[in-house]
């Protein structure tokens, strides 16, 4: 209550008639949303946060993202185009109508010289293989289509997790398209990669989602730990593996620059002994 000689003013009425609710006249509740549309945001938010699908990922890792080389047509076009637009600007300087249609007609010319040398350097540059060698396009994209369709009921840990492990993926991916099945980097390596993506990952994912979802943060499995801590612990052993298998992986490409290491040493020393053995 404000003291007698406050400079307040005090009023029984509402400061903004239009907001105040008016005697006799109930509230309008707000709008609840269908379940059908909770589950389409939900669904929109997890498919953002799971980033972009792996078989996407793996196709821009084969895309060397060199630029289009420029043909002789693309030169002849730059060219005509360049003597079209100074003898269109001759033509409205010197008011020549007939300079006017020559550069015109000169300049459509160069367009068709251009758009052809566009086609014909599509069709002579191959076309990028749509994914890496390590894995086939059915398993990715029946991968995709699995997180598209239940992403939106995984904890965020789990989709963060997932994130970081489709990136490992799409890494080790490029690294090992242009490598041979080397000392440490094995065939066996290969397979573990293709089967991870094909069937150890997915499994996990189906044997999560077989748990009811009220219970799959409450209910108590094996050793006192709960769907979502038992999924997010096989999602961490298949990060720990691809960690292993990009070290061997950089270990057997370090090779070459071993062999060149050795070789260089090996040609100091042998210098070195006909440098003696010349001097005795």
């Amino acid at each position: 209550m404000a003291p007698p000689d406050s400079d307040y003013v005090r009023s029984p009425r509402p400061v903004n008639r239009r907001t105040a609710p008016r005697p006799g006249v109930k509230a309008a509740k707000p709008a609840v949303l269908p379940a059908a549309v909770h589950g389409r945001l939900a669904a929109q938010r997890a498919q953002t946060r799971l980033g972009r699908p792996l078989a996407e990922q793996l196709r821009a890792s084969r895309q060397t993202g060199s630029p289009t080389r420029l043909g002789p047509w693309h030169i002849v076009g730059g060219v005509m185009a360049t003597a079209a637009g100074v003898a269109l600007l001759l033509a409205w300087i010197e008011s020549s109508w007939p300079l006017a249609a020559a550069a015109g007609g000169a300049l459509v010319a160069a367009g068709g010289l251009a758009l052809y040398g566009r086609r014909a350097a599509a069709q002579a540059s191959p076309a990028p293989e749509p994914t890496a060698t390590l894995f086939d396009e059915a398993s990715l994209l029946a991968f995709d289509r699995l997180l598209a369709q239940r992403g939106a009921s995984l904890p965020e840990a789990v989709q963060d997790r997932l994130v970081a492990l489709k990136q490992h993926l799409a890494r080790i991916a490029q690294q090992a398209a242009s490598a041979t099945a080397g000392e440490h980097f094995t065939l066996d390596d290969r397979l573990y990669l293709a089967e991870l993506v094909r069937r150890y990952l997915p499994d996990s994912l189906q044997a999560y989602f077989l748990v009811p979802q009220a219970q799959r943060a409450t209910l108590r499995l094996e050793q006192d730990q709960t769907a979502q801590a038992l999924l997010l612990g096989q999602i961490e052993l298949f990060c720990a593996e691809l960690e292993r298998q990009e070290t061997k992986l950089a270990r057997d490409q370090g090779e070459a620059l071993l062999r060149q290491q050795r070789f260089l040493q090996a040609k100091r020393h042998g210098s070195w002994s006909d440098d003696n053995g010349a001097g005795r």
